[in-house]
């Protein structure tokens, strides 16, 4: 249970990393995405 519960820690702080690298590369969708995300 532990492992799974660090493999999954690690797989969120990879898919966060991901989605930094996607802001960067996105801007415009991530500006949207953001927008909604505040309530617009």
């Amino acid at each position: 249970a532990v492992l799974k519960a660090d493999l999954m820690a690690a797989l969120d702080k990879e898919v966060k990393s991901l989605d930094e690298d996607n802001w960067k590369f996105e801007k415009p969708r991530s500006r949207i995405h953001l927008a909604s995300r505040r309530g617009g």
